[in-house]
């Protein structure tokens, strides 16, 4: 738990010990607090500052990207393929140049003929191209810690007895969600290698040594395989960027409240109930993805959502009376109301509410 946390749960606890110490525990005097109370005084509101913990969000799929080449099946002759770096394509001949030469085209190119052409002592090279796609990376959960808001309050009186009160309690409140990552992530990455092998010298045409070159379907030109040696591994890249997350959350809660007396000031509270929230969010992301070998990708977007989120809450709360109508209010509520996910462009956003914690201080007035 951080230390502005711990700082304000401590002030709180140390208000509620001094005011517990100094009020009258004479049990036969609590027994009568209700009983003898105002009865006339049946609703009260309350206005408290809010504070938000363990709002957690992930951002998924980032780095994810999709293939922008398309290979094909590693078998069949006849096949247009396509890479990051190159092509291997259907030529005038329908890819058979003669005895010695089925299955091979000129219809093809790469980016570098120094880094994608393997020497061989044996067969003179061996023509590499590649494909490549992530499906992305997930964020560990990630957290301000402090999430600042308020709640306003209403609670009218059901049923009164000796010891205890039943109270109808209904409230409003806000939350203001500010949450950004820019640290670098590892990310994975597929890729397809495929090889094609060079025939031996005969097929008429000099075979290319140097810079990028680009063969046409009517040739003539050099000629290679055109059904691949495939290979698939997965590389390791890297996501650098921004990801950013903010939102407004609004919150309402309805449930009943029992409510007992520790002493003549000192009053305990439990409450539970249907709890519902809105969300209103923005999600924006700018990266590039470091690709080893083939260069690299990047992606942005920006974007809004809401949508409500229903579920459930239990309270605690301790009143201090500052008067015959006004007390000094603390509390701790559990809210569930389950997963917000905002998607953006692949993109996800999740913002975990199942296990939120407000701590609330302020004052209430009744009428």
């Amino acid at each position: 738990m951080k230390k502005p946390v711990s700082n304000l749960i401590g002030t709180i606890t140390a208000i509620f010990t001094i005011a517990t110490a100094s009020a009258q525990t004479n049990a036969d005097s609590v027994t009568q607090l209700l009983a003898t109370s105002n009865v006339t005084d049946l609703n009260r509101i309350g206005l408290s500052y809010r504070m938000g913990i363990n709002l957690n969000v992930r951002f998924h799929n980032l780095g994810a990207f999709p293939a922008r080449s398309n290979p094909g099946p590693a078998i069949g002759g006849a096949v247009d393929r396509t890479y990051d770096d190159g092509y291997n394509l259907i030529d005038i001949t329908g890819n058979n140049h003669g005895p010695g030469f089925e299955n091979t085209t000129w219809n093809w190119g790469v980016n570098n003929l120094q880094t994608q052409v393997l020497p061989s002592t044996e067969n003179p090279q061996t023509v590499l191209m590649h494909s490549v796609s992530s499906s992305g990376a997930t964020t560990s959960s990630l957290s301000d810690d402090l999430q600042s808001g308020f709640e306003l309050t209403y609670d009218r009186e059901l049923l009164r007895k000796e010891r205890w009160r039943l109270d109808f309690e209904a409230a409003f409140g806000y939350t203001a969600l500010d949450i950004s990552d820019n640290g670098p992530l590892p990310i994975g990455i597929l890729q397809i290698t495929d090889s094609y092998s060079v025939p031996p010298s005969g097929s008429g045409q000099p075979f290319p040594t140097s810079g990028t070159y680009s063969g046409s379907s009517s040739g003539p030109g050099a000629v290679i395989g055109s059904v691949p040696s495939r290979a698939v591994n997965v590389v390791q890249g890297e996501s650098i960027g921004s990801r950013h997350f903010d939102a407004d959350v609004f919150s309402f809660r309805l449930g009943p409240s029992l409510e007992f007396p520790l002493s003549k000031k000192v009053t305990a509270g439990l409450s539970g109930g249907f709890a519902l929230d809105y969300v209103d969010s923005d999600f924006s992301f700018n990266e590039t993805v470091s690709i080893p070998g083939v260069g690299s990708v990047s992606n942005a977007g920006s974007g809004s959502h809401s949508g409500w989120l229903p579920g459930g809450y239990v309270a605690g709360n301790l009143s201090v009376a500052l008067s015959e109508k006004w007390a000094l209010v603390a509390g701790a509520q559990f809210e569930d109301v389950g997963q917000y996910t905002q998607n953006l462009n692949g993109k996800l956003a999740t913002l975990d509410l199942s296990k939120s914690i407000f701590v609330t201080i302020g004052l209430s007035y009744s009428f």
